[in-house]
Order: C-alpha cells, then structure tokens, then sequence
C-alpha cells in the first residue's frame, strides 16, 4: 500500500472513530458510507448501484449533512437534475485530469456523432439506453481525436466507460449504457459548444 492508499484508509478510519462521537450512528446512520464515496468523486443518485438508500439518506437529513461536511472542510452539492456530489475536492493530479478529459471526449464525440446521425442526442444521453456499438462507432467517426487523447482502441474506450461508472455518471445494462442525472455536469457543456458552434477547448466538468 502507498502513502496516498494509506492516508485515503487512514482518512476513512478516522470518520468512523475517533473525530466523531458514537452517537452519530444514530443520527446519520450512513454518514461513513456517504462520506468515503462523495471523497472519491462518486456521484450519489437514487439509481446508481446502492446508491438509493444513500440518496434518501442525504435527501431526508440534507442540512445536518451539509453541516458535517462544512466542518470537514466539503462543499456538498445538491443538484436540481438529482444527485450529490463533492465540489472541487478531489485532487487535480495529472492522472484524474487526464481520465476526466478523456471520459469528457467520450461524451462529447457521443453527441456530435448522434447529432450527426438526426438523432436528438441530448434526448438520447438523458433518457435512452445507448448501444455499445453507438460509442465506437463514435470512436471510428472521431478516431484522430481519440488518437491524440491516447484512446486509440476499443480497449482504451472501455477503460473511459468504466470511470463513468465508478463515478456513478452511468451504468451498464448487457450490451447498453445508460446515463444517470450526473452526466448533466457534462451536457451543459456540451451543449453550450454545440450551440456557439465551438469545438475546440477544455473539456471538462464544470463545477
């Protein structure tokens, strides 16, 4: 274990020891659960897998959480659209930089090819199930793209997928991908450069 996993373990002890009385137990039944996943960058939603339970947690006791985690030094955000999430607190290392601009690429080429193909992609992205086969066709469609974001291969794309949905941005059902309520911090985005015609720049989540 290195000195990041061990401080990230130690980090999560300590919340459930030491820093808190026993009685929050009590009071926030699955303050440590919440807390370990918001800390890595999970989006919580009432659809992601376990997350229901934690959502109506977080829905029903709102302003204790958001007490707690301000104590702690967190900003948790309610989104309108229905999730949770830490703002601004993961660390902005080159290795998370990269994973979200390339998870970004994947979701923007996704647009642009549907777009391309007369079908309403934000539609698409917010309420429909989306067929493996949709997002290397929008690899092939935008290969030197993904070649310059070093995903050259379908390999390399799932490795993007599997972030989004260890971030709690979708989830996989077969051979479909199915977007959940977070993948609205990248759709304003998008939606903004397909609009202004830009397709150049940072793509990253805003917030």
């Amino acid at each position: 274990m290195d000195d990041n996993e061990y401080s990230l373990e130690r980090e999560a002890d300590d919340f459930g020891g030491s820093l808190f009385p026993s009685s929050m137990d009590s009071m926030l039944p699955n303050a440590k659960d919440i807390y370990q996943k918001l800390r890595n960058g999970v989006h919580i939603t009432s659809l992601g897998e376990g997350g229901a339970l934690l959502y109506r947690e977080l829905q029903k006791r709102e302003a204790s959480y958001q007490q707690l985690f301000t104590l702690l030094g967190y900003e948790l955000v309610h989104d309108s659209s229905g999730f949770f999430y830490f703002n601004n607190t993961e660390e902005r290392s080159a290795a998370l930089l990269s994973a979200t601009k390339k998870a970004a690429l994947v979701i923007y080429t996704l647009f642009s090819y549907l777009e391309d193909q007369n079908i309403d992609p934000a539609y698409t992205l917010r309420e429909q199930p989306i067929a493996w086969a949709s997002f290397t066709a929008a690899q092939t469609y935008h290969q030197d793209l993904y070649r310059d974001a070093e995903i050259p291969d379908t390999s390399a794309l799932r490795k993007s997928i599997n972030w989004l949905k260890d971030k709690g941005f979708c989830i996989e059902d077969g051979d479909n991908i199915r977007f959940l309520s977070p993948v609205e911090r990248f759709l304003r985005s998008v939606e903004s450069w397909s609009a202004s015609g830009e397709q150049s720049g940072g793509m990253e989540v805003e917030g």
